[in-house]
């Protein structure tokens, strides 16, 4: 492990454009190294894994405090270490590649971390819009048919679910075969929340706003890095992959269980198809507990506690875990379908976030099994490039007995 003291000048290298970065990987590095990292020389470096800086130019300029992180990198995860769902991540970029890569060497995962939780970042915005949100840029060094893993760790345990950060574009092409790096966007939250978003009247922004209780940008993040063999394929195989590898076992119904004050999983006999029904319906890379945690962590004093109890609104809470990248939205209904095992009788209402909003719509236009009532949408993902086709098509169609909340 490194400790980088952010205040030394020689921590820090500047680039021709004026970015400034770390070097991730050992203390001290040749000036070889430095060379291949910025291209300036072939062959990919082996004393420095990654780098890490401001995403925009000037951006967070004055960081302080430090730094640790891994070296050579831990090749032997274990859950006292590493904790039970870096083990996870492990396992399954182990189990689920092709059979070709499984000799030794193929079956190798690299474990690395940077740990933020004693890094001071002194220009912290209460308001601030999403596409220019403070960020981190990291670099990640990759040898030839090598991927990587990239997701933030929350919590003084790391217990929080896991939340995975996507790479930048490669090229035109995505290519995996001729690239040495992959670069990634580190966005950093107030460690309060956000109190609102609004829409910007030009439509292709939103402003945030910090709650009144955040002073700072939020501590106790560990982004983590899995490196692994992945063969020679296309960039779509290696996306495939990758999430086929984190969505296994991805669909389950659960209910609210007032007794316990939490969900349970269940199947199509535990489904009262008579009773008044909430409906919850997660977003992207995520699940209930992931989109859903903050109002259902307290348990029988939670959020979700009172609106299950409350004037018996509801006779039961059910949430939908589901695939979101690759299954389309008519295969996550048919999915829940087969768990609701008939049609509902009674119009349920729905709370989503980000693109279980559009499953939301989904199945107030053409749910067999389910009529929709009312919909909260919260972060619908209206709008966002992966999904314009979807959205002009559902906009064609009536929503004239959905009402809105």
């Amino acid at each position: 492990m490194a400790t980088i003291n952010l205040q030394k000048t020689e921590s820090w290298l500047t680039a021709k454009d004026g970015r400034r970065y770390l070097f991730l990987g050992e203390e001290s590095i040749s000036s070889l190294a430095k060379r291949r990292i910025t291209r300036q020389t072939a062959t990919p470096q082996t004393e420095v894994w990654g780098t890490l800086g401001a995403w925009n130019k000037g951006g967070l300029k004055d960081f302080a405090g430090t730094i640790r992180c891994s070296t050579r990198g831990n090749r032997e995860s274990n859950a006292d270490e590493s904790g039970d769902q870096t083990v996870h991540f492990v396992n399954e970029l182990r189990t689920t590649r092709d059979s070709y890569l499984n000799d030794e060497d193929c079956n190798r995962v690299v474990e690395r971390f940077i740990d933020l939780s004693k890094v001071k970042f002194p220009d912290y915005q209460k308001t601030f819009s999403l596409e220019n949100q403070p960020s981190l840029r990291l670099t990640v060094f990759v040898q030839p048919g090598e991927g990587a893993l990239v997701y933030l760790e929350r919590g003084r345990n790391g217990d929080e679910v896991a939340q995975m950060i996507l790479p930048e574009s490669t090229g035109p092409d995505n290519s995996c075969s001729s690239r040495d790096r992959l670069t990634y966007r580190i966005p950093l939250w107030p460690d309060g929340g956000i109190e609102k978003a609004t829409q910007k009247k030009s439509g292709k922004d939103i402003s945030l706003t910090a709650r009144n209780s955040s002073s700072r940008y939020e501590k106790n993040v560990v982004i983590k890095v899995l490196t692994f063999v992945r063969g020679n394929s296309t960039s779509h195989d290696v996306v495939r992959r990758a999430l086929g590898a984190l969505g296994r076992d991805k669909y389950g119904l659960l209910r609210w269980d007032v007794a316990s004050g939490k969900f349970l999983t269940v199947d199509a006999a535990d489904v009262h198809q008579d009773k008044k029904t909430l409906l919850m319906l997660h977003g992207t890379f995520s699940s209930t507990n992931g989109s859903f945690g903050a109002i259902t962590s307290k348990g029988r004093e939670s959020w979700m506690q009172t609106i299950a109890t409350s004037h018996q609104r509801y006779q039961q809470v059910l949430a939908f875990n589901h695939e979101t990248v690759l299954d389309s939205l008519s295969a996550n209904e048919d999915e829940l379908n087969s768990f609701l095992g008939r049609k509902l009788s009674k119009p349920v209402d729905i709370i989503t976030h980000s693109r279980g909003g559009l499953l939301g719509k989904h199945l107030a236009i053409r749910g067999k099994n389910v009529q929709v009532d009312r919909a909260a949408l919260c972060a619908c993902a209206n709008g966002v490039g992966y999904f314009n086709i979807l959205i002009r098509q559902l906009n064609r169609a009536s929503m004239q007995h959905t009402q809105f909340l």
